[in-house]
């Protein structure tokens, strides 16, 4: 019985619970995420049987299992999947379609904008000289300009407005994440049995939403925890792990919308969202990104190909074209994962130059090596410290990192940066700048075609400005590699010196701090020259010792300090050969140093082991650089092969050169060796340059020049090159190099640098000459007249007494205008005062006279001129002193004497001995009483000549001396040495009267002086009443004299004076004096002068030029010197022998100045293979060759030509400058065809093919992309169905459930009604 009652106990239990849950389903039949549930049942069998009897078969009942959830993972992660493709399909397909109506929204879109723009544009061609077609052009420009700048922001505001909703989506998973970690602890804190369902609904309703946003792998635990993996493939950045949650972040870049795992911690990036609304809006972003990419490419080759061709047309006022567009920056971008702290700065040298691809250029720390690596990842440019690509150079400074980089994106911003450049309408450059025509003279009837071109040349050679210093010095020449080309002189320098130099030996010291403060001493070791030829190497050690000079006793701080000593000199060293010593500078050397930098240089010598010794025992070795006496080749060529300055070549070079033409990108395509222009100037030069070529130190340094009339030398030093030069980082020396000879008509000399005062031209030049002269006789002339004239005047005349003056002390008195002042102690009387010009005033007591003598000087600006050498001189008195001017500068001396008479000497011998004279009145008005004033002439009479090498003898009478006696005469032989008997002079006085020694002299003068034929001789009476007897010519020469006529008792006593020796008495019968000190000089047929750096050798009379020549040493072996260069690009080229180290001076003009265009002829020089010849018209200097294509078109000079019909061999056609051509409008013609560049084969233009293009890939896009979402969406809705139709609640289902569970429930309680029936009928019983 009980059994009965516990079976319809537990089913009415059961069916209960049952009809709980069935309701539960019909209430939540609308409740979002809620799964069905069934109520599992089972049957409660009875208990096992005992010894006496058996288990019951009936069982005592049923009871509830447990309440299942209609769940399906597999349908239910289907549904999921689908509805996160469906959501991504649709955020994608949204976006495009907004992006869609921002490209083309209506008529006023960008391609309508860019039509309509080259429709003003034909309007212009159409009629180029009237303004009004150029004022709407120039609104339609800006219009373009705004369409760009307009799209350009919509489509950034979309990019926004994407990440804005990027971002609200990450928000909103990393939110539900969150939940889902809570409640996975809560479903794991309930255990695997006890786990509430609505927990399970909670959970899978949040994974539901999840996967809306994000695609996600799910995978449920035991316990009914989720765990959550970005993507598909169960194996991405995990999101969820039981409460662990990982939020995820978005970084915008360019092009793509990135997403972060565990942002602002571990940053991890991930290309696991592939699907969920998130990568919706990604894939809209990328789709975005690419489309304004293509408006950025569009505007960039627009502005670009629109300013470069209206560049080539002119405006209205005749000049080139300007940009219609402002040029288009370059903005370069540092990764964020920079390390180092180096930054990138560009250089834009040519906008129609720059690519639009995107650059990335990484930094090799092991190499030390930027590369700059393009999209396809080829390393397209390289460099340490600059990096060279087509248009634009970019610069690093600072410190960089192994794998820092930097990207370059030139089109990037391009849209928003359009903006109109031109401020007027007549600034459109309609007119054509080129008029072409055929020659009247041409057999055929062929025609031409030109245009401008623009010459791209690869960045592979370095210009002049980028790797030569512009300074012309040793110490910071470059040094090449290799030969071959090496450097472009660019179109904007107008001249150009380049020095070839030779490699000096040197060594090379790097001392850290410690190692510089324990420096002992330097060890040199020096291989010379012996007098044959052998190598013989010593060596000179220098003692470093601080405290022989005076320096801080804790040691050397600085190199610069030993290597100024060692220059000076105060350093010496000792040659261990012989224990000598020496100085740096005797060794020719010359140091440089700085920090722990020393670097020695040696003029002529070599170098072999050098170190540093350190006290604590260690040597440092210096690095030494081999002497290297050949100076490399260097020549300059065209881009077309026109060798314009260097060697003459041999065939073979020529075959060398040709062959570095065709494969180096140095050289046009075509280019040509010729040589017709080579070293020539002016108009046989190329373009009328200018070359000047020395190709020898000697040529370096000297020029020679003669004609009929003169021979001259120049002299060159070249300061920074052959002087003392030291860099300032200690890096570089270079020591002196100077010597120099000169040989002029037999005269010869040789100076060095000790001979050479400063380091200027003109300071060779004044050694040269110096030394040139050093054995020619100098000259002097003394004036006549003394311009001290004697006065005096007696105390009686000025009513003074010496009583007086003793009485009173001091008198002051007035004597012809001039005050007097005597002064009396009773003893003595002193006078002072008188006229300011008066001098050796005194007094004399025998007499009570005063004397004095009064100085009359000229007046100041006086001048008078004379003449030597052939070059005249003014002698000017200037502030009471006498100033000489003009001619050779510092070739004369003129001053007063204490008698104050005019000295006027040389400064030197004269080699012609050239005599100083005054110049006639003929020639300078009024001179010669300029000279009378200065006391050079007296009346007519002109001073005497006076060489240094004339011997002089003076002769006069002693005093105390034997007198005439009365009719005496004397017979003078004056016998010279020159030409044995043929200089000897003999002549005889008159009588002599008695007790007359003056008349001695005065006798022997006049007998002199009444010979025709002097031999030679010359004589003066002096001041002192000396007989001065001399021969200009340098002849040595005794005098002797014999007493005739009535002769006395006593020989006449005379005495003669060898000048400047002491004087010798003639006391006998035969006085004979001892042979003078005159040295014989042939003086030349020129007159050598010195004009600034050049010596000249001028002729006299109707000689002959002298012969002349020179040599030089210099550290420059050869020199090319280039002026008046044309405005184009030149190439230099260094032999590959010899040292190949350059330096260079040079000159430019701004670049921005207008290039003018040259009027050009080209030639058909062979019609049966098509060869032309560019010939400018105004030269004919031929500029390029080339060979015809197969179109008849060729490329050359700025100029692309195109003959149309057959041509003939000699055919001419003319390429001429349209300056004035303003109603032209063929350049506007050339600008409109760019609008679809059909016409063209520069791959130009084009504009309104790529925006359609642009268009109708969009297009394409956003219809894919709707077919992709609809079709999403209809797999998502029958996921969603299936899933549903599984787990999801079902009214009749239900409803058939609840009658079933009624039914159940009311039979249950029948059960019991009878159980309790049959109860009570048992107890009844």
């Amino acid at each position: 019985m009980s059994n009965l009652f516990d079976i319809g106990k537990t089913g009415l239990n059961a069916y209960r619970q049952s009809l709980a849950v069935t309701g539960q389903n019909i209430a939540n039949i609308n409740t979002d995420g809620y799964k069905r549930r069934e109520a599992g049942l089972e049957e409660i069998s009875a208990g096992t049987g005992s010894v006496t009897g058996i288990q019951n078969q009936t069982g005592i009942g049923v009871r509830i299992t447990g309440i299942r959830r209609s769940f399906d993972e597999f349908l239910l992660n289907k549904a999921r999947s689908a509805t996160a493709s469906a959501e991504a399909k649709s955020a994608t397909y949204a976006s495009l379609r907004q992006l869609e109506d921002m490209i083309l929204p209506g008529d006023s879109n960008l391609g309508n904008s860019i039509g309509q723009f080259f429709s003003s544009l034909q309007e212009v061609v159409t009629s180029p000289s009237d303004v009004a077609p150029r004022v709407v052009a120039l609104e339609q420009a800006k219009l373009l300009a705004d369409s760009f700048n307009d799209l350009s922001a919509v489509m950034r505001q979309l990019k926004h407005g994407l990440v804005t909703q990027a971002n609200q989506e990450v928000d909103d998973v990393n939110m539900l994440a969150n939940e889902l970690g809570e409640l996975n602890q809560q479903i794991a804190a309930a255990g695997k049995n006890k786990v509430n369902n609505a927990l399970l609904d909670r959970r899978d309703a949040l994974i539901d939403k999840m996967s809306e946003s994000i695609g996600m792998s799910v995978n449920l635990g035991k316990s009914g925890a989720a765990g959550l993996t970005i993507g598909d493939s169960g194996r991405g950045p995990t999101l969820v792990e039981a409460n662990v949650t990982t939020p995820i972040g978005i970084d915008p870049k360019d092009d793509l919308l990135a997403f972060v795992v565990s942002p602002g911690v571990a940053n991890n990036y991930t290309s696991q969202v592939k699907t969920g609304t998130l990568a919706g809006l990604a894939d809209a972003y990328a789709n975005v990104a690419s489309v304004m990419n293509e408006i950025d490419q569009l505007a960039f080759k627009l502005v670009q190909d629109l300013n470069l061709v209206h560049r080539q047309g002119l405006d209205m006022d005749g000049l080139p074209g300007k940009n219609i567009f402002q040029d288009i920056d370059l903005n370069v971008q540092s990764n964020p994962t920079n390390v180092g702290d180096v930054k990138a700065d560009i250089k834009i040298h040519d906008y129609s130059l720059l690519s639009a691809d995107k650059v990335t250029i990484s930094f090799d720390k092991a190499a030390d090596l930027w590369r700059g690596k393009n999209v396809a990842g080829e390393t397209i440019a390289s460099g340490r410290r600059q990096i060279d690509f087509s248009g634009f150079t970019i610069n690093f400074s600072g410190n960089a990192e192994d794998f820092d980089q930097f990207i370059i994106d030139p089109v990037r911003g391009s849209a928003s940066g359009v903006s109109v450049a031109l401020k007027r309408p007549q600034d459109f450059a309609a007119a054509s700048p080129l008029l072409v025509s055929a020659s009247a003279t041409n057999s055929s009837d062929a025609q031409i075609e030109a245009v401008k071109s623009e010459i791209n040349y690869p960045a592979e050679l370095p210009k002049v400005e980028d790797i030569f210093s512009n300074d012309g010095l040793i110490v910071s020449a470059t040094q090449f590699l290799t030969g071959g080309p090496v450097s472009v002189i660019p179109a904007d320098v107008t001249s150009i010196d380049l020095f070839s130099l030779v490699q000096q030996s040197n060594v090379k010291f790097g001392l850290g701090e410690t190692d510089i403060l324990s420096a002992s001493h330097l060890s040199l070791k020096v291989t010379t020259k012996d007098s044959g030829g052998n190598d013989v190497t010593d060596e000179i050690r220098f003692a470093l010792d601080q405290s022989n000079f005076n320096q801080d006793s804790g040691g050397w701080r600085n190199m610069d300090q030993i290597a100024d000593l060692l220059n000076v000199g105060s350093m010496t060293g000792t040659r261990v050969s012989d224990a000598s010593s020496v100085t740096l500078s005797q060794l020719g050397g010359f140091a440089s140093g700085q920090n722990g930098n020393l670097t020695i240089s040696l003029s002529e010598d070599a170098f072999a082991a050098c170190g540093i010794e350190l006290t604590t025992g260690r040597t440092v070795s210096g690095v030494v650089t081999g002497r290297i006496d050949t100076a490399s080749n260097i020549q300059v060529f065209t881009r077309e092969g026109r060798h314009i300055a260097g060697s003459t070549p041999d065939t073979a070079q020529i075959v060398s050169w040709q062959s570095q033409m065709d494969g180096s990108t140095a050289f046009n395509p075509g280019a040509l060796y010729t040589g017709d222009y080579l070293n020539l100037s002016g108009s046989d030069g190329y373009l009328g340059v200018t070359v000047d070529r020395a190709a020898t130190s000697s040529e370096v340094l000297i020029d020679t020049a003669s004609t009929a009339t003169k021979s001259s030398i120049s002299f060159e030093s070249l300061v920074g090159i052959d002087t003392n030069e030291a860099s300032v980082d200690g890096k570089t020396a270079s020591a002196q190099t100077m010597s120099y000879t000169a040989d002029i008509g037999g005269l010869s000399a040789t100076i060095d640098k000790d001979d050479i005062a400063g380091t200027s031209s003109d300071d060779v030049a004044i050694a040269m000459v110096s030394e040139l002269r050093k054995n020619a006789p100098s000259v002097y002339i003394e004036g006549l007249v003394s311009l001290k004239t004697a006065y005096s005047f007696t105390l009686n005349e000025v009513n003074l007494t010496e009583s007086a003056i003793h009485s009173d002390g001091t008198k002051v008195v007035s004597h012809n205008g001039a005050t007097y002042m005597f002064k009396g102690d009773g003893s003595n009387i002193t006078v002072s005062g008188g006229p300011d010009n008066a001098v050796d005033l005194s007094y004399t007591s025998s007499g009570n006279v005063v004397s004095g003598k009064l100085e009359t000087k000229p007046k100041d600006g006086d001048v008078v001129y004379v003449s030597f050498e052939g070059q005249q001189y003014s002698i000017t008195m200037v502030q009471g002193e006498v100033i000489v001017g003009g001619g050779e500068p510092g070739r004369l001396n003129a001053y007063y004497d204490k008698d104050f008479k005019l000295q006027i000497a040389s400064n030197g011998g004269t080699v012609s001995k050239a005599a100083i004279t005054v110049i006639d009145d003929t020639i300078i008005t009024d001179n010669k009483s300029a000279a009378q004033r200065f006391g050079i002439m007296q009346n007519d009479d002109v001073p005497t000549n006076f060489y240094s090498n004339q011997a002089w003898l003076g002769v006069d009478f002693k005093s105390g001396g034997t007198a005439a006696e009365g009719n005496e005469t004397i017979q003078v032989d004056l016998i010279g040495t020159v030409a044995g008997a043929g200089d000897d002079l003999t002549f005889t006085t008159a009588a002599l009267s008695s007790n007359d020694d003056i008349e001695i002299l005065t006798a022997i003068k006049a007998a002199f002086d009444a010979l025709s034929d002097k031999k030679g001789y010359s004589a003066h009476i002096g001041d002192s009443g000396t007989l001065w007897f001399t021969r200009p010519d340098g002849g040595n020469f005794s005098f002797e004299s014999t007493e005739g006529g009535s002769v006395g008792s006593t020989a006449i006593t005379l005495q003669a004076t060898l000048w400047p020796a002491s004087t010798i008495d003639l006391v006998s019968g035969n006085a004979t004096s001892a042979t003078t000190i005159g040295s014989s000089y042939l003086a030349k047929d020129f007159h050598l002068v010195r004009n600034g750096s050049t010596l000249e050798a001028n002729v006299i009379g109707s000689a002959s030029a002298p012969s002349i020549s020179g040599t030089a040493k210099s550290a420059a072996g050869q020199r090319l010197t280039l002026s008046d260069l044309p405005d184009e690009e030149l190439i230099i080229i260094v032999g590959k022998t010899g040292a190949r180290k350059l330096s260079a001076q040079f000159d430019s003009v701004p670049q921005e100045s207008v290039k003018i265009q040259r009027d050009v002829t080209v030639k058909v020089i062979d019609a049966v293979n098509n060869k032309v010849e560019f010939i400018d018209s105004l030269t004919n200097t031929s500029m390029a060759t080339r060979t015809l294509d197969k179109n008849a078109m060729a490329e050359a000079v700025g100029l692309r030509v195109n003959l149309i019909g057959a041509v003939n061999t000699d055919d001419l056609f003319h390429v001429e400058n349209n300056d004035e051509g303003v109603g032209d409008g063929r350049a506007m013609f050339e600008l409109a065809s760019l609008q679809t560049g059909e016409s063209r084969n520069d791959g130009r233009g084009g504009f309104q093919k790529i925006f359609n293009t642009t268009v109708s890939r969009l297009g394409a896009m956003v219809r894919t992309s709707e077919l992709s979402a609809e079709a999403s969406i209809a797999l998502k809705d029958a996921s969603l169905e299936a899933e549903a139709s599984f787990s999801g609640v079902n009214l009749d289902t239900e409803a058939a459930n609840l009658i079933e569970q009624q039914q159940a429930y009311q039979a249950s309680a029948r059960i019991l009604t009878t159980a309790r029936e049959l109860f009570d009928t048992l107890l009844g019983l």
